[in-house]
């Protein structure tokens, strides 16, 4: 583990198949004060793990956050998922690296030299076979007095990369127009700078969508028009009609 000042850059574990690091934006934090943190989950060659909704099998990551009395933490912030087929099951997840972002909040009253932040997480490992595997971080910040800046740690552009992997707001109306089968979702304003890049739907919530079956995706008129199959357990109000 390096270390600046006394004070961990990365706190790692490694078990078998999935190396766990905890990282900091900044190198400490003032009472009061927001900080993001983030997980970094780096996967052995040809094996890959879950996203929150993890498609027809699988299990998603889970962090059991370990914080001071006071402190506050966001949900958890996941980047957009990879499609992973095996046989006849289509799943969500990751493979090679994946960076889960989460903002932690100091108290105004906290009172102590350092802040120690831990997780404990637990996630599904799979290629041939599937492993549950647990890994447990932590490191320490210092808390900083008043008028002394908080700066960027080495860690900061990992995470800054990390943002643009999540899922961001687009802009225009967006519905869903819902048959007895199908369901499409029709976006009046549709704007893509990647010339040929996959259009995919990820929902939240499993018989949502046949995951199994291709997504058809028409871009007219400044907008999209991405028609899926409907599941078992998708209800219209889902889709509003």
């Amino acid at each position: 583990v390096m270390a600046l000042g006394g004070f961990p850059i990365t706190a790692v574990a490694a078990p078998a198949h999935v190396q766990l690091s905890l990282m900091r934006e900044r190198t400490g934090v003032h009472p009061g004060e927001t900080i993001t943190v983030a997980l970094r989950l780096k996967m052995s060659k040809g094996w890959h793990t879950y996203w929150v909704y993890p498609g027809d099998a699988g299990e998603a990551t889970t962090v059991q956050w370990k914080l001071p009395d006071g402190a506050q933490v966001s949900d958890l912030h996941w980047p957009l998922p990879e499609v992973i087929k095996t046989g006849p099951f289509v799943n969500y997840g990751y493979s090679g690296e994946a960076v889960f972002l989460a903002e932690i909040t100091l108290p105004t009253t906290f009172v102590g030299p350092n802040i120690e932040i831990g997780a404990d997480v637990t996630w599904l490992a799979c290629k041939e076979v599937c492993i549950p595997e647990e890994g447990q971080v932590k490191l320490t910040l210092p808390v900083l007095g008043e008028g002394v800046p908080a700066n960027s740690s080495i860690d900061s552009v990992a995470i800054t990369e990390a943002r643009l992997q999540m899922a961001q707001q687009a802009s225009g109306n967006a519905r869903f127009e819902a048959g007895k089968s199908i369901v499409t979702l029709v976006l009046d304003t549709f704007e893509s700078d990647q010339s040929g890049a996959e259009i995919q739907f990820f929902p939240f919530a499993g018989d949502v969508i046949r995951n199994s079956t291709p997504q058809k995706a028409v871009i007219e008129n400044g907008g999209l028009k991405l028609t899926m199959r409907r599941g078992d357990k998708a209800l219209p109000e889902m889709f509003g009609g």
